[in-house]
């Protein structure tokens, strides 16, 4: 997870980041778009079709899951897509910047209680991402700017290995689930993609 940020820091250059900021009202609609009115819409349309009632703990994992920030990989698919990566960083820190107060108050509404402490989580939000700042900026610093700028290519090359490895490990027992239960793998994959 860390080496993904300092990657997505490495990848977006200081002055694209300064220019964004000096104009963020895209990125504060981007980023409202993502963290309140997409969780809000899902949550509601989840528990209005009875979800939380047939399948709750399929539903837990919802309201979880739309809950949460921007993909951390999302920087380095934007830059093998061809994307704006600095549009989708900002987008992604802005989106863990409410991520606390967000999570705290969707799972207090619709699972009943708070699943996470918003300062505790928010505390560890703030120290990854001003460490893999601080890492980017030091590794920019010893390489400089020019060449790294000149390595695009090469960062994103990491970032897909970085991604590999990272989804190897999260992706343990799912295969045995999927053979276990094909059918309902099957549809749920069918329907997260419909979501999408």
């Amino acid at each position: 997870v860390v080496a993904l940020r300092v990657l997505s820091f490495l990848r977006v250059s200081p002055a694209a980041l300064g220019a964004l900021a000096r104009r963020p009202l895209i990125v504060l609609l981007a980023s409202g778009w993502l963290m309140l009115l997409l969780p809000a819409a899902f949550a509601i349309a989840f528990t209005a079709i009875g979800l939380n009632r047939t399948m709750p703990d399929l539903y837990f994992i919802f309201i979880l899951q739309s809950c949460s920030p921007a993909l951390m990989s999302a920087p380095a698919m934007a830059a093998l897509m061809g994307l704006d990566v600095a549009l989708t960083l900002a987008c992604m820190l802005g989106s863990m910047a409410v991520v606390p107060l967000v999570a705290g108050v969707g799972t207090h509404l619709f699972l009943g209680r708070a699943m996470i402490e918003p300062l505790s989580l928010g505390l560890k939000l703030f120290v990854l991402i001003a460490g893999s700042a601080a890492g980017a900026a030091i590794i920019r610093r010893l390489i400089g700017g020019r060449r790294i700028e000149a390595n695009y290519e090469f960062l994103d090359g990491l970032s897909v290995v970085t991604m590999f490895i990272f989804a190897m490990a999260a992706m343990d027992g799912v295969t045995d689930y999927a053979l276990a239960q094909p059918a309902f793998v099957a549809g749920l994959t069918a329907f997260v993609f419909a979501l999408s």
